[in-house]
């Protein structure tokens, strides 16, 4: 999730050192190698391919200072969001699974952007993610089935899942990544 990520904010125009983007589990082995199935699906899916200090970096547990210094915050799956919430509950209204933010993401870009809260100027982007961070909480709803906020965990459910799964964070990331690049190229 984290190249894909990377990979959407730089094509949104965000310069690499304006967002900080990181990878963490809730369950991680402390140190262990990176999945290099998930690798290559990943490599696969972004355009940017200049990700080897990224693969060969090695996991991370999650850890509270991490999420206390993150404008945002995205899981996988409601586990891992709930788990999120336990460590640190302030983090509550910037933490969503991934698919839930692409929901309210397509929600925000369909129904156009708010006009409530102004928007911070368009020199000021990170003022202007944080605004889109609130905007994605407020625009959380209901959902008709829960289990359409998870994507599959392929390391739990079997191998074949791997290409559905990064096909799904793919367009999920996608669809947040016209979000920003609608926030940041607003006047």
């Amino acid at each position: 999730m984290e190249m894909l990520l990377q990979d959407s904010l730089s094509r949104a125009g965000l310069p690499p050192d304006e967002v900080d983007v990181a990878s963490s589990g809730v369950d991680a082995l402390e140190g262990s190698a990176r999945c290099a199935r998930s690798r290559l699906l990943a490599d696969a899916h972004a355009e940017a391919q200049d990700n080897e200090a990224l693969w060969t970096s090695p996991s991370r547990l999650l850890r509270v200072e991490q999420i206390a210094s993150a404008d945002l915050v995205l899981t996988a799956a409601r586990i891992h969001r709930g788990a999120v919430a336990r460590l640190l509950p302030t983090a509550r209204g910037r933490t969503f699974t991934l698919l839930q933010a692409a929901r309210a993401a397509d929600m925000i870009v369909a129904n156009g952007l708010p006009e409530v809260v102004p928007l911070p100027q368009a020199d000021d982007p990170r003022g202007r993610l944080r605004w889109l961070v609130a905007e994605l909480d407020a625009a959380r709803g209901p959902v008709q089935n829960p289990d359409d906020d998870d994507v599959p965990d392929p390391h739990l459910t079997g191998d074949a899942e791997h290409e559905p799964a990064m096909a799904l964070m793919a367009s999920a990331i996608e669809r947040l990544g016209i979000l920003v690049t609608t926030v940041l190229g607003h006047p």
